[in-house]
């Protein structure tokens, strides 16, 4: 008991500082915001990879349909009436690189790049498909159409690929569109909550120096 209480302890010896409330609070509520901030950011991800990608999903099934349109039958043989100038602009693009294939049921190979990506087999008449494929190393995307030419009994399958440049760059900009304000935010929120909880203790800490000053 001397020992501990009496002259010879340790009466003099400071104790460790323990973290002030604020300092609790902040370690408890930051890590919540920044969750939170970061959850968001993951669903503005996806969504920026959803939206490119419907966006450029429509105009590959428009541009499928559109050839659709231009195939008609030639003595009971399907076939493609395609204008050269109509082909290059289907197929001309400063980013990325667009093929078409139309694929007879019977009658294989009618035109475009040859052993373009295939979803099963040829298809259903009316209905569209849009998959995720390859062309050699490129990785496409690409809409399919499947019909029954005027005049013939051979269903056709026409597909449409293009490389995933222009659609990845867009999913960056929407991105990056959204995610450079929610940095922002997250660091405003951050100041918020500091400044937040600073005002709230403030005369729960006044009534602690109150206490500590009694005898």
């Amino acid at each position: 008991r001397m020992a501990r209480g009496g002259p010879t302890g340790n009466r003099g010896a400071v104790a460790p500082a323990r973290p002030s409330l604020r300092g609790q609070l902040l370690v408890r509520l930051l890590p919540v915001v920044i969750g939170l901030f970061a959850l968001s950011g993951a669903l503005s991800f996806f969504g920026a990879r959803y939206y490119a990608n419907l966006v450029h999903d429509r105009w590959l099934q428009d541009s499928a349909e559109a050839l659709a349109l231009r195939i008609t039958t030639h003595q009971g043989q399907p076939t493609l009436d395609l204008p050269d100038a109509a082909r290059e602009i289907l197929q001309w693009d400063a980013t990325d690189t667009t093929w078409y294939e139309i694929f007879g049921e019977r009658r294989g190979h009618i035109a475009g790049q040859l052993g373009l990506p295939r979803h099963g087999g040829i298809g259903h008449p009316g209905v569209a498909l849009r998959y995720d494929g390859n062309v050699g190393p490129n990785p496409v995307r690409v809409a399919s159409v499947t019909l029954i030419p005027t005049g013939s009994d051979e269903a056709v399958q026409v597909l449409v690929a293009e490389t995933l440049r222009k659609r990845q760059a867009l999913a960056t900009e929407l991105m990056l569109s959204v995610l450079l304000p929610e940095v922002i935010l997250l660091i405003a929120a951050v100041f918020v909550v500091a400044w937040t909880l600073r005002r709230m203790l403030l005369p729960i800490g006044r009534v602690a120096e109150a206490l500590e000053a009694q005898t």
